[in-house]
């Protein structure tokens, strides 16, 4: 809900032919952002910068999502008109003017590289500690297996307690070894039956009927001490 809320307000005071969200111009457009939400959330003063960061992420992936999903058409043709759905936040010039930077050739040779190399990425991000496909590797190597290895297999090593190597504990399949003893089970106490159950509760409404009638009986005591209590007359 709280990014929803930074999104929509970000949507409606900054323009999307914004490129830099460092650009100086945007200094009364991020006070309005920032007043808003607080109006709308207790925030303090020292979250100011986070919520801003933010808004520019959301900024920039509204962009992209403008770029990847409404530019063009099915064909490949420019969509003149801006979105319907967004039609209230960006006018016609707007819409233009952002059209005009995407088809920019200088734009789509910087965009086309960057979607390159995302694809094919110098460092790949890894999985995990190192990655299923380096991990199928790894066990492939060392046991010198021929074939794919299945998902099960992956998974198994992938799962397993990094405790019980580092303490060289022994692994046992379907639980969690840990470098203490066992926890013993406690011995579970015979459960109550139903005769046990009706005792005690008969003992308990005996109990305070007893204790009733010595009430009563010392109320009585003392009522009728009071009532022979000799007057003294002065």
């Amino acid at each position: 809900m709280f990014v929803s809320y930074i999104g929509a307000v970000v949507r409606q005071n900054v323009p999307i032919t914004i490129d830099n969200w460092r650009d100086k111009a945007l200094k009364d457009a991020k006070d309005i952002i920032w007043n808003d939400i607080q109006t709308t959330f207790v925030l303090d003063e020292e979250r100011k910068s986070y919520v801003l960061r933010v808004a520019g992420k959301i900024h920039r992936g509204f962009r992209s999502h403008l770029s990847n999903f409404y530019l063009k058409d099915r064909e490949g043709n420019t969509n003149a008109e801006p979105p319907k759905i967004y039609q209230h936040y960006i006018s016609k010039d707007e819409w233009s003017a952002f059209v005009s930077k995407r088809s920019d050739p200088a734009f789509v040779n910087i965009s086309t590289a960057n979607r390159e190399r995302a694809s094919n990425p110098k460092h790949p991000y890894k999985k995990s500690r190192m990655g299923y496909a380096r991990l199928e590797q790894k066990i492939r190597k060392d046991t010198q297996a021929d074939q794919p290895l299945g998902r099960h297999i992956l998974w198994k090593d992938t799962c397993r307690d990094i405790l019980g190597k580092v303490f060289n504990v022994p692994e046992y399949s379907g639980r969690i070894q840990l470098n203490k003893p066992p926890v013993q089970p406690k011995r579970a106490s015979k459960p109550p039956t139903l005769e046990g159950n009706r005792a005690s509760k008969l003992q308990r409404l005996k109990g305070n009927k007893a204790a009733k009638i010595a009430a009563r009986k010392l109320d009585r005591g003392k009522s009728f001490a009071v009532a022979h209590v000799p007057k003294i007359i002065l």
